[in-house]
């Protein structure tokens, strides 16, 4: 392991460096794929750190432009890596002779946009040590190769790295895609579409090479056993019927308890993920049917999901727009479920609201608004003020909400300081769920995590195609566990069927919910309370030896008129009747701070 890291890796996560040196060293280019919130780019930056000595040649950085402030800059100065930020008007300056002037071994810190854009200066910059690339997924197609990753492939360089928890989104072809831009190089690639009318069969044929050669780096479920944040397989306890948790491999895990921090410190926290399908409002199904012409159309052909009667369904008013008609004066499910919802989480929790249309999350803004909440809504329309808008939901006692478009803050952010998220809508792609609720947990989490999920019903049954959705996000799911040993699963689905008694039933299993989370195993708190008490005399005793030693050294090293001049600057402090500030300044005037009187 290189020196000078600021953490302590997981065993997981030493296992991904190891692998991936490995992996370089047998000119094999991989994927990290840990899971969300696994410390991917600590991983990143520790394997940086090794190959900036063994590398002739600069380390191009390329993740999306949300990603680049916090974690990458956050990380690379917290490994003390200098870097040269390419992103913005600022880059212009770096332009000299058609490409960018940077210093021969620096690392070149960029986004998928800028890359595109200015690929013409980056491929005349020369072969590339190391090119790495954040969120692969984000830029590949399971069908062709796309603009974007044709790009990538046009990068020169000794050696790549591709970064994704999710790098199979809907088909295994994507992987055989990334295997392909892994092991590809310039002059392989001159003209997209007659690569396309090529590469119909090798997707397959990659795909099976890229499992032959161990291409993913991705942890196991045991690497990371007595650690806090440890990995979850699917649930095999008896909890409230459609309940389902994530709970830790060990058979003698430990519940957390919310009460005793010192306890928290030391137990693993709890997953818990699920499904809360909601009835259909007799008079929201009326009024869907009187107008269904109007909400079934969509712009898009052969379009199995109305984008609108979706959006219609999150927020009914909030397919209004300047004024069109009609005018919908319904009811809605999901906002009373949100309301029961956050009754439940305390005051000093944080809670994630994540919806693909900007136009409900201003509905639910107004409606948080009027029951005293103070929520933060960030949108893809959002041009500046976005860091700083989640700063003040990180930091602030006040703005306990955040409202976000899915496909804004879905990836990249995160958001360890909130431990709740409630998703408005399914989408086909699976993973954009597994990233939302990934924006909580992360390897700093230290509170347990409850993820909402909504959808309607009708006399026990999902609604219209949402049905279709769920079982096509359940194939695709299980499309990627074939490769992706933590690949999570999606919860069972808890229906309430009563319009009439919806909200009373909510309201009563979310607290038999949160209760069977937040219960405390007395015995086992026990426990850990001896062994907290333990590592806390530890560390007491540690740092009281510590303290005993640096006093003693200072004894020693104490000149033999110190108490002449104690008192001498004491007479002063009380001639003058102000506190005593510090002894004179003197080359053993240091000593003091040291020492216990």
């Amino acid at each position: 392991m290189p020196e000078h890291i600021p953490y302590d890796l997981k065993p997981s996560q030493e296992y991904a460096v190891n692998k991936i040196l490995d992996r370089f060293e047998n000119n094999i280019n991989p994927i990290c794929a840990l899971p969300i919130g696994g410390g991917k780019t600590a991983v990143t930056c520790t394997v940086i750190k090794k190959m900036i000595s063994i590398l002739d040649g600069r380390i191009l950085i390329i993740t999306k432009a949300n990603n680049l402030k916090d974690p990458w800059m956050n990380e690379l100065e917290r490994f003390n890596i200098r870097y040269v930020l390419l992103h913005g008007k600022g880059r212009l300056e770096r332009i000299f002779d058609g490409k960018y002037e940077t210093p021969r071994n620096s690392v070149i810190l960029t986004s998928h946009k800028t890359s595109a854009i200015d690929m013409e200066y980056f491929s005349k910059m020369g072969q590339f040590g190391l090119v790495i690339i954040d969120e692969i997924h984000s830029v590949i197609n399971s069908n062709k190769m796309t603009q974007a990753s044709a790009s990538i492939a046009k990068i020169n360089s000794q050696k790549k790295l591709f970064i994704s928890a999710t790098p199979i989104q809907n088909d295994r072809k994507e992987l055989g895609l990334i295997n392909i831009l892994l092991n590809s190089s310039p002059d392989r690639l001159h003209d997209i579409h007659e690569f396309n009318e090529k590469a119909k069969g090798s997707f397959d044929t990659a795909y099976e090479e890229a499992l032959r050669h161990e291409i993913i780096i991705q942890a196991n479920a045991d690497m990371d056993r007595g650690h806090r944040n440890v990995f979850w397989e699917k649930n095999q306890e008896c909890f409230p019927a459609g309940f389902t948790a994530f709970t830790p491999t060990a058979k003698n895990a430990i519940q957390t308890s919310p009460i005793d921090n010192n306890a928290n410190k030391y137990m693993p926290i709890r997953r818990s993920k699920i499904i809360l399908s909601i009835p259909l409002y007799a008079e929201t199904e009326n009024f869907i049917m009187e107008n269904k012409d109007y909400l079934k159309v969509n712009t898009r052909t052969n379009a199995i999901f109305s984008q609108r009667l979706e959006q219609f369904l999150s927020h009914p008013k909030s397919i209004l727009k300047n004024n069109s008609k009609p005018t919908p004066r319904v009811r809605c499910g999901k906002l009373d479920a949100v309301d029961v919802i956050l009754k439940h989480i305390p005051k000093n929790e944080k809670v994630v609201i994540f919806s693909r249309y900007k136009d409900v999350l201003y509905q639910y803004s107004l409606f948080l608004r009027r029951k005293g909440y103070e929520p933060i809504t960030i949108t893809g329309e959002d041009r500046v003020g976005t860091d700083r808008k989640t700063m003040l939901f990180k930091n602030s006692d006040t703005f306990n909400i955040l409202l976000s478009t899915i496909f804004k803050s879905a990836e990249g952010i995160n958001l360890p300081e909130a431990n709740h998220v409630i998703i408005l809508e399914f989408w086909w792609n699976p993973q954009r769920i597994y990233q939302a609720i990934g924006r909580i947990d992360r390897h700093n989490q230290e509170r347990d995590i409850f993820a909402y999920i909504l959808c309607y019903n009708k006399d026990g049954n999902l609604y219209d195609t949402e049905s279709d959705v769920f079982e096509k996000m359940n194939t695709k799911t299980d499309e990627a566990k074939k490769v992706l040993c933590l690949q999570p699963w999606l919860p069972e689905i808890r229906p309430f069927s009563n319009e009439l008694t919806f909200k009373d039933e909510l309201d009563s299993f979310l607290s038999d919910f949160c209760k069977s989370i937040r219960n405390i195993d007395v015995s086992a708190v026990e426990s850990v309370r001896k062994k907290s008490l333990r590592m806390r005399n530890r560390e007491e005793n540690i740092y009281y030896k510590t303290q005993r030693i640096k006093h003693e050294e200072a004894l020693r090293n104490m000149p033999s008129n110190y108490d002449e001049k104690v008192d001498e600057a004491l007479s002063r402090t009380v001639e003058r009747e102000e506190p005593m500030k510090s002894i004179p300044s003197d080359d053993y005037t240091n000593i003091s701070e040291d020492i216990y009187f």
